[in-house]
């Protein structure tokens, strides 16, 4: 179901729900939500947002956003986020965590729209990744970086 169709001069938004969505905000012991996107993958050149609820250890899609910008246009992308998940919580999403890939548009939305009642937490693989960065970043000799970077990967 598309919940916003949103043009203006700097931007371009469609967003819609899935068959899940109502059923699942709906359901107390589903708390736990994840947004994440995807950036320059396709020839349009539209930026494709997900949430996704965790179900039992699952990811199930509840709502996409597709998002073109003009280059260079300040704070449109922010605005978007802050939209798409405006109108979630409208239609009843309420979060307890939500998880992200340390993307600050999505963080500051998530921290304004349910200030007190949702805890944003980084995704375990971004989170991964970081330690990983951080670790190479040091040029530190083979035989000492490679221990700490197989442990992040083992679990």
């Amino acid at each position: 179901m598309k919940i916003a169709d949103i043009r203006t001069s700097v931007t371009n938004v469609v967003a819609f729900i899935t068959p899940f969505f109502e059923t699942l905000v709906q359901n107390s012991h589903v708390t736990e939500y994840l947004m994440d996107a995807t950036y320059k993958t396709n020839q349009p050149g539209y930026d494709l947002y997900a949430v996704l609820a965790s179900v039992r250890g699952a990811g199930f899609p509840v709502a996409y956003m597709l998002v073109k910008n003009q280059i260079g246009v300040k704070d449109a992308q922010s605005n978007a986020v802050m939209k798409f998940l405006k109108e979630l919580k409208d239609r009843g999403l309420r979060p307890r965590f939500f998880h992200t890939d340390k993307d600050w548009s999505q963080i500051n939305a998530i921290r304004t729209l349910w200030p007190e009642d949702c805890y944003v937490r980084l995704c375990a693989w971004h989170r991964s990744r970081s330690v990983r960065m951080v670790i190479l970043s040091l040029h530190i000799s083979e035989a000492f970086r490679k221990p700490p970077i197989n442990a992040i990967y083992r679990n």
